[in-house]
């Protein structure tokens, strides 16, 4: 009876562990992106140059595609970037900047980011700036 009972235990400590093994590899392959924008000011008159930034990090261990879209929005047209994609090694990570005019109509403008990898959302960002009235 003994030796019966000792198969089936082992039998249940093997299943249990390729039970666990598929979720732990799953977490291991989830991709790690950090995305993150802004304006280096937070309050412009009309015409006023200012920059924006936009840094993307691959904090995974392996390369990545990642496609960024950023959407923008505003009481007055606003010309920004819509989408861009990089190719990042493990571990690495891109920095831009660029030169923006303030618009001419007052109001709360905002830019709202994705970082999007085999079409999963992986990364949110979002930064924005207000135009005083003349």
């Amino acid at each position: 009876m003994l030796l019966r009972g000792a198969p089936i235990i082992l039998l249940g400590f093997a299943l249990l562990g390729v039970v666990r093994a598929p979720a732990h590899a799953e977490a291991a392959r989830k991709p790690c992106v950090e995305l993150d924008l802004s304006y280096s000011a937070r309050t412009v008159a009309p015409g006023t140059i200012f920059d924006f930034e936009q840094g993307l990090v691959n904090c995974s261990d392996r390369r990545l595609r990642v496609r960024v879209r950023i959407a923008a929005s505003g009481p007055c047209p606003f010309a920004h970037p819509g989408s861009a994609r990089y190719t990042l090694e493990a571990n690495s990570g891109v920095f831009a900047t660029g030169l923006f005019i303030g618009p001419s109509c007052p109001g709360r403008y905002r830019v709202a980011g994705r970082a999007i990898v085999h079409g999963v959302v992986v990364a949110r960002a979002h930064a924005g700036f207000t135009v005083l009235p003349r």
